[in-house]
């Protein structure tokens, strides 16, 4: 992915599953990133970003090499290798000073709560794929919006069905501010 006059190379590796792979909905995500007309809603230029469920950490990384002083990439299981290898793959396009932390994470057991950090920007793509995370996933989200009043999550999905639905339904409208983003935001390609 070009990014400036330098290129975010992400190796794939299909052994981690569905994490070892870039995802539709992840490419639309980065190709936002880098178009122009992000900056009215993300600027990651100095701030602190976590990426849930980052696979191949992507998204994370595009962040990074955009200016981000503080990358947290985490995923469940054995993926944080993947991640690292990008990251590593990466970081000469990124700030001399960033810092990076791969973190193993696993939302039904509270882990999250570990990561001490006042996160700027929640970031992630095709999260909401197993009814059963949807709930657990929600209440990692809304931990990381509480902790800090300025902070914003922004996702990206592909809607198969009606789980993103459920997933929005645990964010009060009285609380959190849900919107869509406009087409014109969005690569044609």
């Amino acid at each position: 992915i070009p990014i400036g006059s330098n290129e975010l190379v992400i190796n794939q590796n299909l052994s981690y599953g569905y994490a070892g792979e870039v995802w539709d909905a992840a490419l639309v995500f980065s190709y936002f990133l880098i178009n122009k007309k992000s900056q009215s809603i993300i600027i990651p230029t100095n701030k602190t970003v976590l990426e849930l469920g980052a696979g191949t950490g992507i998204i994370g990384l595009i962040t990074g090499a955009l200016g981000a002083k503080k990358l947290i990439l985490t995923d469940k299981g054995g993926c944080t290798k993947l991640l690292l290898e990008n990251y590593e793959l990466n970081k000469k396009i990124m700030s001399k000073d960033i810092e990076c932390e791969v973190k193993e994470l696993d939302w039904l057991k509270e882990d999250y709560k570990d990561i001490k950090d006042e996160i700027d920007y929640i970031v992630g793509s095709d999260l909401v794929w197993k009814d059963e995370l949807i709930k657990p996933l929600s209440e990692v989200v809304k931990y990381f919006l509480n902790s800090k009043k300025e902070s914003s999550a922004i996702f990206s999905f592909q809607i198969r069905d009606k789980r993103i639905m459920t997933f929005f339904s645990y964010f009060s409208k009285n609380e959190y501010k849900i919107e869509k983003l406009p087409n014109e935001f969005y690569d044609e390609e």
